[in-house]
């Protein structure tokens, strides 16, 4: 991993924004949202934005289209996922992917020592970014090998 995994992940909690909803909600509604944030996930929160749960694609197959249930009227507080794994502001790329690696999720939440939320990293987003920086070095090697002597 080259240096930039070392970094912070302020940058990729303030990219995007993730839908917050509240544990009344229905799964329609999450759905929706979720379609058009071009989210793989909502999180649902208190009032006060501190995180109770997250509700993903997955959440939705496993709990409610595989259970039968109506999304009309199912509520989020149903099927949410609350026992969820979040990491601090100041957590380091590098910690950020191990922890989503060994703990098998896509998704990890962002918050504050009140366990406000401040924002989401995905994989995929990680993922696209880590692409850029090695296009980029593989960029810069081979500026560097065209313009050596005999190259």
């Amino acid at each position: 991993m080259n240096a930039s995994t070392t970094t912070s992940i302020t940058r990729f909690i303030k990219m995007r924004h993730i839908p917050h909803m509240r544990e009344a909600d229905t799964v329609l509604i999450a759905i929706e949202q979720m379609i058009e944030s071009k989210s793989g996930s909502v999180l649902v929160t208190c009032p006060q934005d501190e995180l109770l749960g997250i509700v993903t694609e997955r959440d939705v197959m496993t709990r409610v289209t595989a259970e039968g249930r109506d999304p009309k009227t199912t509520r989020l507080s149903e099927v949410m996922t609350t026992e969820i794994t979040t990491i601090p502001e100041a957590t380091s790329l590098r910690d950020a992917i191990h922890i989503m690696s060994k703990q098998r999720i896509r998704h990890l939440p962002v918050v504050d020592s009140d366990n406000r939320v401040l924002g989401m990293v995905t994989l995929r987003y990680l993922m696209h970014d880590q692409i850029d920086d090695l296009i980029s070095e593989v960029q810069s090697l081979e500026a560097y090998l065209n313009d050596a002597p005999g190259g």
